[in-house]
């Protein structure tokens, strides 16, 4: 068992580790939601930042299109008017809401809208006079410790009359970068609605896929189990209704199918189960495949409980496994009888033939069992009834003979012993005779059950009894023995009444026979658990618990030498038999060996 133990467990551990499949609808929302939440921050990014380029573009060319305005404005003379070019400077960044700063090439700031020249620093490392004198135009943001907050700056270099200068423009950016800031927050906004939107519409799409599929798997799944009551639902979904429309063909193909296989197995099992001979089938190695119950009940084992274990396990016979190892190797038909001993000894006819597959590759062995155990008996006791029959005749038939042969010597034929050999001629003749119609009378109650000619009325037994005890008076006179009747005047049954008093008459006859002078014999009649109970009781000498199964049988003795000089036939009891069994009845017999014997005919109760 240890082996088996951890290989479970191994598989335990395997079915374990091993992650459950994720449900599709939990593979195509994220799936969705992550391009989407992607997609929507790219665009966000990408239009921040346009918009960002294009007012920062704008911007630039408004401070641009004011700086080359100024320079048209300023003069040649105003350069070395420094308060009159700041005046101007002033004014025209008032009227342009833009600060406005001239400056010499050298760096020095000639004129400015917010400061006096003569305060600010030098200009000329700034960026945007530097990328001016470099490039004819330069911009730059970045903080005026002069204003104290954020600038974007313009300079391009113009030239008054002959002198060369830098013209700067410039805007406070705080604005800007505050309706910026809100166009990003409106942006942002705007992508986390169509993020929740999106993904409604993902999850919707998701399990419109998801759902017909997880349907699919449930019909599957019924299909599996063996229900094709339902069918799946067609969706419009060309590529999911074509798959539910094969789903379903194949479902209606799969019922029938295993319809005309159930049909097929239940019609051979029907016909395994009626056989009265019994069926095995095993593989090459000799394990059970099938049985039916005829060989169940023969080998009394449980169908259910010996599939697949080896036939010796099962069946103890050293024949039958031979047999067995015969036909799987001889590859041919094998026939042959076997003695199985059990509790009783069987006979069993046993034939053998190779069980092969559809592809004609030998797979096992077929085996069906006929019981003829009853036929062996039957033989058995043909061959002793024609055994006793011989035995029988031939001990009259030998001193009819002798006597008759004694009388034809010429000097007997007046002698005194003459009577004597012609009595034994007309003793054993009568016997002869006896036999003879012993043996017609129990031939035509055969034949009349047989043909049913038999008839049954309802009539009460005490006068049939008596008329039986009156028949055998004057033969229990003799023995001075008394007969006794112990009986029911309400006691009836269907019978046929000439047959019941001669099976009675037969039982008394045979009661005095074995009985000692002076004792009694009792004819009893009463009614147990719906049978009329008609029974003789004798005080014999009893009968050996060892001739009781046979004491019915034709011409069985218990001791031949006394049946025979009480001139017994060896018939009447077995006549008793058929005549019970024609009221569809039957005979027992109770006896201990020196206490005397019960014979008793159960008959069907009205």
């Amino acid at each position: 068992m240890k082996p088996f133990v951890a290989l479970d467990i191994g598989s335990a551990r395997k079915h374990t580790d091993r992650s459950l499949p994720k449900k599709l609808i939990y593979q195509l929302f994220p799936t969705y939601l992550v391009i989407t939440v992607v997609a929507v921050f790219v665009l966000a990014w990408l239009a921040i930042h346009t918009i960002d380029d294009f007012y920062y573009q704008e911007k630039t060319k408004e401070l641009r299109s004011r700086a080359l305005l100024v320079s048209e404005v300023v003069s040649e003379s105003l350069l070395t008017n420094m308060d009159e070019l700041t005046e101007l400077c002033i004014k025209l960044g008032q009227l342009t809401d833009t600060r406005i700063t001239l400056i010499a090439q050298n760096g020095n700031v000639l004129g400015d809208s917010e400061e006096s020249p003569a305060t600010m620093d030098n200009h000329g490392t700034r960026p945007e006079v530097h990328a001016a004198l470099r490039e004819g135009i330069g911009t730059a943001k970045r903080y005026s410790f002069t204003l104290g907050q954020d600038m974007l700056y313009l300079a391009i270099p113009v030239t008054i009359g002959s002198t060369p200068i830098i013209v700067r423009s410039s805007f406070p950016i705080t604005f800007l970068q505050l309706t910026i800031d809100e166009i990003r927050r409106k942006v942002l906004f705007g992508g986390v609605i169509i993020i929740l939107i999106v993904s409604a519409i993902s999850l919707v799409v998701s399990r419109r896929i998801a759902f017909p599929l997880k349907q699919m798997q449930e019909g599957a799944e019924r299909f599996a189990s063996g229900d094709f009551s339902n069918r799946l639902t067609i969706y419009e979904t060309e590529e999911i209704g074509g798959l539910a429309d094969s789903l379903n063909r194949m479902a209606s193909q799969l019922d029938g199918r295993i319809k005309t296989i159930l049909n097929e197995r239940n019609e051979r099992d029907a016909v395994l189960s009626s056989m009265v001979e019994g069926v095995l089938a095993v593989d090459t190695q000799e394990c059970i495949l099938s049985l039916n119950n005829a060989a169940a009940e023969l080998f009394q084992i449980t169908e259910t409980k010996v599939i697949g274990k080896a036939v010796h396990e099962v069946i103890r016979n050293t024949g039958f496994i031979q047999f067995i190892r015969q036909v799987l190797s001889d590859n041919a038909y094998v026939e042959k009888e076997l003695i199985f001993s059990d509790s009783t000894e069987k006979y069993l006819k046993t034939q053998g033939t190779v069980l092969n597959n559809s592809e004609g590759k030998r797979i096992g062995a077929l085996i069906v069992f006929d019981d003829i155990t009853q036929l062996k008996r039957l033989e058995n006791m043909r061959r002793d009834f024609v055994a006793n029959v011989s035995h029988e005749l031939k001990t009259p038939i030998t001193s009819i003979k002798g006597s008759a042969d004694t009388l034809m010597e010429a000097d007997l034929l007046n002698s005194p012993d003459a009577k004597k050999f012609l009595e034994i001629v007309v003793r054993q003749s009568d016997r002869l005779n006896a036999i003879v119609n012993d043996l017609l009378e129990l031939s035509q109650i055969e034949q009349q059950e047989e043909n049913e000619d038999i008839a049954l009325d309802a009539t009460p037994l005490k006068p049939i009894i008596d008329l039986a005890i009156q028949d055998s008076h004057m033969q229990a006179e003799q023995k001075n023995i008394r007969l006794s009747v112990m009986a029911d005047e309400c006691i009836s049954a269907r019978i046929n009444t000439s047959l019941i008093q001669q099976a009675v008459v037969n039982l008394i006859d045979n009661a005095l026979k074995y009985s000692e002078e002076g004792t009694d014999i009792t004819v009893s009649l009463k009614t147990k658990d719906g049978e009329v109970l008609l029974s003789v009781r004798d005080q014999g000498c009893g009968i050996d618990d060892v001739h009781l199964p046979r004491l019915f049988e034709r011409f069985y003795r218990v001791d031949k030498g006394r049946s025979r000089k009480q001139g017994g036939t060896g018939l009447g009891l077995s006549i008793v038999k058929h005549i019970a069994h024609v009221h569809l009845g039957t005979v027992s017999v109770e006896s201990r060996f020196g206490e005397g014997s019960t014979f008793t005919i159960h008959l069907p109760q009205n």
